[in-house]
């Protein structure tokens, strides 16, 4: 049986407060066949320029240059009720692709001056078969400058069956989602729902080979960027992928 607490306190400076992170966990090995386990985490920090806990790649997505736009020209032209045209405007949109900064296709609540989460997770292992869930209930500020809260809920589910003499291989399958208001003065919460399909095999301890299908899909995004009138087109509005996904890592 295994017991854990950890608090963590990091990034202090003069211009925001320290984050801190606790965790408290049960872990136990119930028969030979039986293992399970219940984790809860807490971030927190109560003054921050930018949740970047969010906003980072530091797990590592693996879909780059999803939803990206090429730099284009969006010409905009004005009319009035009888459909004569009034003005014509032309703005040049730069590309939203940077190989150095967060995928565009990631969910990114930007919550300003504060951020609060709290996760659950838990696992069970019977023989080969693992259950892994996660639910995340996550609220911080609104906008710079105010602290009003605006949430963001995320909830997981993966099944993964391991075979082999030392269980080597692995199918499984997982299913994410994630929701909530990138503005208080949103009518509506924003979804993103993924499906993943994955096969894969530990070639040694440190080689993973594996092969995954998986399937995206944005809900209720606005069709623009800022203001409809005169706004850019919401890369994210009707958004939608899915493919095949080869990959191969090496862990030390």
């Amino acid at each position: 049986m295994k017991k854990f607490f950890i608090l963590m306190v990091q990034n202090t400076n003069t211009t925001h407060s320290p984050s801190i992170l606790a965790k408290l966990g049960y872990d136990k090995q119930l028969n030979e066949d039986l293992r399970v386990r219940l984790t809860g985490s807490l971030y927190h920090n109560a003054n921050l320029g930018n949740a970047n806990i969010y906003s980072a790649n530091r797990s590592g997505f693996g879909y780059w240059g999803i939803l990206n736009n090429n730099a284009y020209k969006n010409t905009i032209t004005k009319t009035d009720a009888n459909g004569t045209v009034i003005s014509t405007t032309t703005t040049d949109v730069p590309t939203s692709f940077s190989k150095t900064s967060t995928p565009e296709a990631t969910f990114n609540p930007n919550f300003k001056n504060w951020a609060t989460t709290y996760m659950i997770n838990p696992f069970v292992k019977y023989k080969g078969l693992e259950f892994f869930g996660t639910i995340e209930l996550a609220s911080g500020g609104d906008k710079a400058g105010t602290d009003d809260k605006r949430t963001a809920n995320q909830y997981a589910s993966e099944l993964i069956y391991r075979f082999g003499g030392t269980e080597q291989f692995y199918i499984g399958g997982k299913y994410n989602t994630v929701s909530g208001k990138l503005s208080n003065a949103d009518a509506k919460k924003v979804t993103v729902d993924k499906f993943e399909a994955s096969a894969g095999w530990f070639m040694t301890k440190n080689i993973l080979a594996k092969l995954n299908y998986v399937n995206q899909k944005y809900k209720d995004y606005s069709q623009f960027v800022g203001d409809p009138a005169t706004g850019n087109v919401n890369n994210f509005y009707g958004g939608k992928f899915e493919g095949i996904v080869f990959e191969a890592t090496i862990a030390f």
